[in-house]
């Protein structure tokens, strides 16, 4: 591992056979999940409290190095209601690693334009 990695036992225990091949890698991805779905979640919940249930919102593809996965410029062509609000990275994310997942509430007088 690298001297400046972080991967405690209860993370390195719960690792498949295949992530502990590189656990530093594994290790970060969790860690980015963890911190995108907390977040998010924030998000979420300032959102509601400040435009109510009926929101909507529209994805804003990811622009890391790798590039959007289908998944998400699938998400970016259709407004989607802030309940379905997704917490990335998504599931199908070929590049967990670099998946900064990003939407905006749109407005009720805002038309949705895709992409």
């Amino acid at each position: 591992m690298r001297a400046n990695a972080i991967c405690s036992i209860e993370i390195f225990e719960a690792m498949t056979p295949e992530a502990r091949a590189d656990a530093v890698f594994s290790a970060q991805s969790i860690v980015t999940a963890l911190m995108s779905w907390q977040s998010a979640a924030g998000k979420i919940e300032r959102t509601l409290q400040a435009m109510g249930p009926g929101t909507r919102i529209k994805v804003h593809p990811n622009k890391m190095a790798a590039g959007p996965c289908a998944a998400c410029l699938k998400l970016s062509s259709e407004a989607q209601p802030l309940s379905a609000a997704p917490m990335g990275p998504l599931p199908a994310c070929p590049h967990p690693d670099q998946c900064v997942l990003h939407w905006r509430a749109l407005s009720e007088f805002e038309d949705f334009t895709p992409g």
